[in-house]
């Protein structure tokens, strides 16, 4: 992330602890070093992937909530939020409607009007690489497997979602 930020353009680049929800409910999921092992894709009942074991409660909720504070904090109107559309089936979190929903919310705000910005969240994650190779997306500095190791599984969730989005267009 680091290296992107720093791509992008991005002078400030935090990176915030939140070890405190392992703490919470890190018992809830496979992804808070719960000492569960996160599955294979193909290891989860289809009839259980609308709520998967790699949900966190809220998570997205808290990580948007976290930007909305940090955006208030220094004078920044506007957040945007890497949604898309596949992660919508088990993630409710990842809908257009929770990000206009959120976005009600943040409109109480008397301070500064922030807004959030989900571009990509009706889109698949194919059209979102078709997009990303357009404009030269270094796809070798991403990294989306839920398994945290020093290379990419290749057979978690996000692993083969990836792979497939990505597949015939190196």
């Amino acid at each position: 992330a680091r290296w992107q930020a720093k791509k992008a353009g991005v002078f400030v680049h935090r990176i915030v602890d939140i070890g405190m929800l392992e703490d919470l409910i890190g018992e809830y999921s496979v992804l808070l070093r719960s000492g569960k092992k996160v599955p294979a894709l193909r290891d989860i009942d289809v009839k259980n992937r609308y709520q998967p074991p790699t949900y966190v409660p809220n998570r997205n909720l808290i990580f948007l909530s976290l930007a909305a504070a940090y955006a208030e904090a220094h004078g920044i109107d506007d957040i945007y939020y890497g949604a898309q559309a596949q992660d919508s089936y088990g993630y409710w979190d990842c809908t257009a409607d929770f990000v206009n929903k959120l976005n009600d919310v943040l409109k109480l705000n008397r301070k500064r009007k922030i807004k959030i910005y989900a571009p990509f969240a009706g889109w698949s994650k194919r059209k979102i690489a078709v997009l990303g190779y357009s404009l030269r997306v270094d796809y070798s500095r991403t990294w989306s497997c839920y398994r945290g190791r020093g290379e990419p599984c290749g057979i978690c969730p996000s692993c083969v979602e990836r792979n497939a989005a990505m597949s015939g267009m190196e």
